[in-house]
């Protein structure tokens, strides 16, 4: 936390930190929700849906970068 501090302070940031960061905190909340269905803390089927929830979002926005690298516009959906 003291280097995040530090970081944010310094109001430095790169562009390899923006897309590990938020992934890194999915595994880390995947692999937690994981971990306390495996013990019966919470129920597997809560797990299972967080880390879908979490699967989808990553799985989402590698595609629109990848959309984004071709030159696709995928701000909308419709001509409307």
């Amino acid at each position: 936390l003291a280097a995040l501090g530090r970081t944010r302070h310094w109001q430095m940031e790169t562009v390899l930190g923006s897309y590990l960061d938020p992934l890194a905190d999915k595994v880390f909340v995947g692999s937690m929700y994981t971990s306390l269905a495996v013990v019966g803390a919470i129920d597997a089927r809560l797990a299972a849906l967080v880390v879908a929830r979490d699967l989808a979002l990553v799985a989402g926005t590698g595609f629109a970068l990848w959309q984004h690298t071709r030159g696709a516009d995928v701000s909308s959906t419709s001509d409307v």
